[in-house]
């Protein structure tokens, strides 16, 4: 029985703990509950403050900025920074707590005893004896446990936390917004511009008013001197167009508030424009802003910097090398003047790092009728060739290189007239204004030549006579190469031959003679013949590099060929040269005459020695031995043009006629007789000729027939080294001689 009543205490006590430890985690379960609306309140509560005071503080702002004062940079400053010291002060102080700590349990159940006064402090009892439960006795902390469960189970979940001041707070919000709406609504100046001023406090926002300039294009910005500047705003508000003005004032002061009338844009509402610099660009910087009504734009800077440019640091011009002209470098000028066929190297220094230059060659317009826009279109004034040239770029520095030349073989119009260089800055800047340099390109002129004799473009030549010609050539720039004569006769060329030349000056004046006889090429009586000379220079085609002369030439000279004349005397091969300086028969040798004609150099016997006739065979270009030698036939043919043995030598006659006007054998040979007769005071064929003997006597030291003529024989005898009728002269053969 004792057991069983201890069994039943037992029981019972165990049924009370559990009863007891229910009613406790209920009453906790509560004031957790409750502990968390409470935070969540507050937050809800603070956040609403916020946004209350955001809206209030920013309404106060537009009264004042768009009313009272318009708000400064610096106002705004201060204005975004008491919005944001608020927001932040208050939200650190009274939000941020709520998230890092807990909310006193005591603070709670007063909150649920405040909302029902009849708890009579049984949950505040309940929160205390919590924090000491050893220092409380059992049963009395039962008690207080199912108090504090009784009385917070007749208090609803929602009622629990006090919402008054959320309600209130709310309110106030509901208010101030309001009274934001209503303004924005009703006010004809806009207090969003007000925000955005104080957001944003170092913009360029134009302050409110009932005309708004807004999107000023291009705002601040850099333009180039003398580069215009197009302003365009919208415009918006109640306004006339002719209220919409462009103001502006240079930085130095010099212009002060100038304005211009901005005229609305075509496809474009409420949309303006205006051009600054329309005169002649913008020349220095400036401020500028747009104002309409009350309407007025924040300022915005237009900056002025130097144009991208390049000019020309040197020019060097290298000739080409048949001009054996030295290279010139040119320095602070780009102009080029240069010969024919020149390079041209351009080293160029720009403003601005270059990323690409090019040079451009230009013609220039002569008729101005052609110009696209006419007189006044200055920009049309040089054609592009369609050349350019691409040029090394080194930091500010360029280099390219171009040749000077002609279109065609006329060479009277340049390929290119002008030149500009062409750069892009490595930012994207073009030069818009190039400088264009001119280009002198000189020709090389074709040389100049003239007959100095003879005098008249129409001549007579007896049949057996001679005619020196005598040939000038210059060429004015360089040098010549060649000068050639020609002589033409019933369409065939008798004469095609390159002359040699006498120069004294680096051979841009050379001369040159030619001694013609009609009978050396065939000519006869009656017959007319044209002849003339060509002078060339020693031009090389830019092109090609190969010769390529200019060549000009003399008006064409006639020649008729008249009756014999017995009496001439034959003129001078060479320009006024001599020979030996000796003389015989009375005549030149030498640059004397023979019976009337010149002997080295000159002739003897009236026909050429060394380039006529001697014998039939050939001696110095002339035949022997039924050749020609000089030109002229000996021994039954002619030496020098004239007969001898039977024939004329020297227009004369010997062994029966005459030689040179005298008479051989019984006539007289250059005023001295022959056979008996003294020839040039001297005696031939026993006497003396010139000093020396003809037919056993020496002539020039020489015999002729047997003895020496000047070194050599005649007819046995050596002349010039060689044999004549059966020696040598000149080291060929004669007659069989060696």
């Amino acid at each position: 029985m004792a057991s069983q009543v201890k069994q039943k205490n037992r029981s019972s006590s165990s049924a009370s703990i559990r009863q007891a430890a229910k009613v406790k985690s209920y009453v906790n379960h509560q004031l957790e509950k409750t502990r968390k609306q409470v935070r969540t309140i507050d937050l809800i509560a603070g956040c609403l403050i916020l946004v209350a005071y955001a809206i209030g503080f920013l309404l106060l702002c537009a009264l004042v900025d768009g009313w009272v004062w318009p708000l400064p940079t610096f106002a705004r400053w201060i204005c975004l920074i008491g919005l944001l010291g608020g927001i932040v002060g208050y939200a650190f102080l009274s939000i941020v707590p709520l998230f890092l700590k807990k909310i006193n349990l005591d603070y709670v159940a007063k909150m649920i005893e405040e909302a029902k006064p009849d708890f009579e402090n049984s949950l505040l009892n309940y929160v205390s004896f919590r924090r000491k439960p050893a220092e409380i006795k059992p049963a009395v902390f039962d008690a207080v446990s199912r108090q504090a469960a009784t009385d917070l189970a007749s208090v609803p979940g929602d009622a629990a936390v006090d919402q008054s001041k959320l309600i209130k707070i709310g309110f106030v919000l509901i208010a101030v917004t309001f009274a934001a709406v209503g303004y924005k609504m009703l006010s004809p100046k806009d207090p969003l511009q007000t925000v955005a001023r104080i957001l944003a406090p170092g913009g360029k926002i134009s302050k409110p008013a009932v005309v708004q300039i807004l999107d000023v294009e291009p705002g601040d910005t850099k333009v180039f001197f003398g580069e215009q500047l197009e302003v365009s705003a919208k415009v918006r508000g109640s306004h006339q167009p002719e209220d919409v003005k462009l103001v502006f004032s240079s930085l130095d002061g010099q212009i002060v508030n100038q304005t211009i009338s901005m005229i609305p844009e075509e496809d474009s509402k409420n949309r303006y424009r205006a051009m600054l610099g329309a005169g002649g660009g913008v020349q220095q910087s400036l401020v500028y802003q747009v104002v309409a009504k009350d309407g007025v734009s924040p300022e915005f800077n237009v900056t002025v910097q130097p144009n991208p440019s390049i000019a020309v640091d040197t020019v060097v011009i290298t000739p080409p090398a048949y001009t054996l002209l030295d290279e010139r470098t040119l320095s602070g000028t780009g102009d080029v003047e240069a010969v024919e066929g020149a390079w041209v190297t351009i080293d160029a220094l720009a403003n601005l790092p270059i990323g690409v230059a090019q040079i451009e060659l230009l013609n220039e317009i002569v008729d101005l009728d052609r110009r696209p826009g006419g007189l006044d279109d200055l920009t049309a004034e040089y054609r592009p060739t369609g050349t350019v040239i691409e040029m090394r770029v080194d930091g500010q520095n360029a280099t390219g290189r171009f040749q000077v030349t002609f279109l065609d073989s006329s060479r009277e119009n340049p390929f290119a007239t002008h030149y500009r260089i062409l750069f892009r800055s490595t930012d994207g800047d073009r030069n818009v204004r190039p400088n264009v340099y001119p280009i002198r390109v000189i020709p090389d002129l074709a040389p100049e030549i003239r007959f100095r004799s003879p005098s008249q473009s129409s001549v007579e030549v007896p049949a057996n006579g001679a005619l020196a010609i005598d040939i000038e050539a210059s060429d004015l720039d360089f040098q010549i190469k060649s000068v050639r004569l020609q002589l033409e006769f019933n369409a065939s060329k008798l004469i095609n031959q390159q002359l040699q030349t006498n120069t004294d000056d680096d051979n841009r004046r050379v001369t040159s003679r030619y001694v013609l006889r009609p009978q050396d090429l065939g000519l006869k009586e009656g017959d007319q013949a044209i002849f003339y000379a060509t002078a060339e220079d020693d031009r090389v085609s830019p092109f090609s590099g190969r010769l390529d002369p200019n060549v000009s030439r003399t008006e064409n000279y006639s020649i008729t060929v008249t009756p014999a004349d017995e009496s001439l005397e034959e003129p001078n091969e060479k320009d006024g040269g001599e020979k030996d300086g000796g003389e015989k028969g009375g005549g030149e040798k030498g640059g004397g005459e023979k019976g009337g004609g010149e002997e080295g150099g000159g002739e003897e016997g009236g026909g050429e020695e060394g380039g006529g006739e001697e014998g039939g065979g050939e001696e110095g270009g002339g035949e022997e031995g039924g050749g020609e030698e000089g030109g002229g036939e000996e021994g039954g043919g002619e030496e020098g043009g004239g007969e001898k043995g039977g024939g004329e030598e020297g227009g004369g006659e010997e062994g029966g006629g005459e030689e040179g006007g005298g008479e051989e054998g019984g006539g007289e040979e250059g005023g001295g007789e022959k056979g008996g007769g003294e020839e040039g005071g001297g005696e031939e064929g026993g006497g003396e000729e010139g000093g020396g003997e003809e037919g056993g006597g020496e002539e020039g030291g020489g015999e002729k027939g047997g003895g020496e003529e000047g070194g050599g024989e005649e007819g046995g005898g050596e002349k010039g080294g060689g044999e004549k009728g059966g020696g040598e002269k000149g080291g060929g053969e004669k007659g069989g001689g060696e």
